[in-house]
């Protein structure tokens, strides 16, 4: 209690009593209340940061094995080239195992270029260069742009379709540098720039071979002359890789191209077979299905362990003149014992183990007749009943399901349907499930992240610490009152005293 007053409080020299000591005793009667409101507030901080605790576990869970939802995540292979300088590969998800031979690569795939075609370069004289940076109408060009003008760039994009874009210009505020700028920004896959050392300006398509409709980088003076007249600029085409696989001639516009789900890269031509095996890395696809397995068992062993924690009730929050008489271990023994069980039987605990172990049991619904569509179906199950929900893997079953039926596996984790849950993945499922229950807990304890905590736990604890601020108001106006009334007991004894004693002496005593 505040000792504001003890100017006031005498300590029993006219009794010969222990105020001090009876004042204790007093309020730690009345403060009775106070510590029950205290050891509520102080339970109540336990299970947030219980609650809180458990949240990062979940969160860890997702953030490790959120991939698991991905066809990405299982696109593992083992590509072999019988010559790596000339043709490499790597798996998609949805690849497939392969063997193909490239009997012949007699191309590869190139991007359409041009530069200035003006002998001398851009001037007209070998021995000088002009400035990009100056203004068009002060540079001599071995042919002058006109005052302004337009052009306009079509080009071949990646996926075979054209990209086109009219530029505008003006020479007395433009130089070369920024109308090259204006195209490189243009968005059509063409990049431009000023070559010093040859005085030309050099152009190219971003995306490699033939035009499909005309040539593959298409230029047009629509007014002035700047591209073609000055800039020496001319139409261009690229080439197309060509290539013999598995007996079969064929061009492809770029050098990278995917079949049946294996990319493949052309790095140079030759007329030796080049072979190149894919194999799915079910090892290494195992290991990420493990992975998940001893994740989602982690995230579930605590939550079991928490919900089904032993309660000490005789073990309360201690209070401050509790703890001073203890030993540092004692009270850690103590308060191991009082934060114990916090969890116990919590429904909202309860509710989101029974939901997880529900969805790892689940059918993935919507899949192929006859198809793997269960975890216990590719050699994931339950361990024995006091496991409370772990998953065991069965590894030679899970190899021979992947080896057999791998786009099954991966269906099992990664199906998705956007409309119908029950569809969902395994994977998907589990990550929503997680995602739900850290929003309820979130609700119910708070994040720890924000200054104003809105949640339940918040709200509660915030009404302890009001009602705990009034009792200590309230206890000290108490021990002060006692104080006052020991204080005019004193103030009377002494009196007393001083009248006897005068008695005494006029009495002659």
């Amino acid at each position: 209690m505040t000792d504001a007053v003890n100017f006031n409080r005498v300590t029993g020299l006219a009794s010969g009593m222990d105020i001090e000591g009876m004042v204790k005793k007093l309020m730690t009667a009345e403060k009775v209340p106070l510590n029950k409101i205290a050891a509520q507030k102080t339970k109540l901080t336990w299970k947030q940061e219980a609650v809180r605790s458990l949240n990062l576990d979940i969160k860890s869970f997702i953030d490790n094995t959120q991939s698991m939802r991905l066809q990405s995540t299982f696109g593992i292979f083992n590509t072999v080239s019988s010559d790596a300088t000339v043709v490499t590969a790597k798996g998609t998800p949805s690849g497939s195992e392969s063997v193909v031979k490239f009997n012949s690569i007699t191309a590869l795939a190139t991007s359409a270029s041009t530069s200035t075609s003006i002998a001398g370069g851009l001037d007209g004289n070998v021995a000088t260069q002009i400035n990009p940076d100056a203004l068009l109408n002060a540079t001599t060009f071995a042919t002058a742009p006109a005052a302004t003008g337009t052009f306009t760039i079509n080009a071949l994009q990646k996926d075979g379709t054209y990209k086109s874009k009219t530029i505008s210009y003006d020479t007395s505020v433009d130089t070369l540098n920024a109308v090259l700028g204006r195209i490189n920004s243009a968005g059509i896959g063409v990049t431009a720039f000023y070559d010093k050392g040859a005085d030309s300006v050099v152009m190219s398509t971003n995306a490699t071979g033939k035009g499909t409709t005309g040539v593959s980088l298409q230029l047009t003076d629509n007014t002035g002359n700047l591209l073609i007249g000055t800039l020496g600029l001319v139409n261009s085409d690229g080439t197309d890789a060509a290539f013999t696989m598995n007996g079969v001639s064929t061009t492809r516009q770029s050098n990278t191209f995917t079949v049946n789900g294996i990319e493949y890269s052309l790095l140079k031509t030759t007329a030796t077979t080049v072979t190149v095996e894919a194999k799915r890395d079910v090892d290494g696809i195992i290991t990420k299905i493990k992975d998940f397995v001893d994740k989602y068992n982690t995230m579930l062993s605590k939550m079991n362990t928490k919900v089904n924690e032993p309660v000490y009730r005789n073990y309360q929050p201690l209070t401050e003149e509790q703890k001073a008489a203890m030993k540092d271990t004692d009270i850690v023994n103590w308060e191991t014992k009082a934060k114990s069980g916090l969890l116990s039987r919590d429904m909202t605990l309860q509710q989101a183990i029974n939901g997880l172990r529900t969805d790892a049991y689940s059918t993935v619904q919507g899949l192929p007749a006859g198809a793997l569509n269960q975890l216990n179906s590719i050699g994931i199950t339950t361990g024995a009943y006091t496991d409370n929900g772990k998953l065991v893997i069965d590894e030679t079953k899970l190899r021979n399901a992947l080896t057999k039926n791998p786009d099954q596996v991966i269906a099992v984790f990664t199906n998705y349907n956007a409309t119908d849950s029950t569809q969902n993945g395994i994977a998907w499922k589990l990550y929503k499930r997680a995602n739900d229950t850290i929003n309820k807990f979130t609700k119910m304890a708070g994040s720890g992240t924000s200054v104003y905590d809105s949640s339940q736990f918040g709200k509660d604890l915030t009404k302890f610490q009001t009602q705990i601020d009034q009792w200590n108001v309230k206890l000290a106006n108490k021990e002060n009152a006692y104080y006052k009334k020991f204080t005019a007991m004193e103030t009377a004894l002494n009196r007393l005293q001083q009248q006897s004693s005068n008695l005494i002496s006029k009495m002659g005593g």
